[in-house]
């Protein structure tokens, strides 16, 4: 007899202010049976953000991928957030160690250690 285990998959919504220091934080969007229905979610968020941006009064600073999942926003006054959709199994924690220690710089889009 074989047992078969499904996690549950968790999707995150990181918020960093850029004149904000300190860590992020961190928001659950939903939870979903598995890992794909998890990444079409993030994929449905980040259009839905992409699409809202001018009526909200936002504007998009980069030119994001559904791969990547980073968008830089811009509200008018100039608050500046760096949003991030990332989809991890329910038992990961994105506040650990290993998701907090990297962040991307906006113009280059490269990854720089705090």
């Amino acid at each position: 007899m074989w047992a078969v285990i499904l996690a549950a998959w968790m999707l995150w919504q990181e918020i960093q202010f850029l004149d904000q220091p300190g860590a992020p934080s961190w928001h659950l969007e939903g939870r979903f049976s598995g890992e794909i229905a998890c990444h079409e979610a993030r994929n449905i968020r980040i259009v839905e953000l992409l699409l809202g941006a001018n009526s909200g009064g936002q504007t998009v600073l980069n030119r994001p991928t559904l791969d990547e999942g980073i968008l830089w926003v811009q509200w008018p006054g100039g608050l500046s957030a760096k949003i991030r959709f990332i989809c991890l199994p329910e038992t990961s924690d994105p506040e650990g160690p290993w998701f907090g220690h990297q962040h991307l710089d906006p113009r280059g889009q490269q990854h720089v250690s705090r």
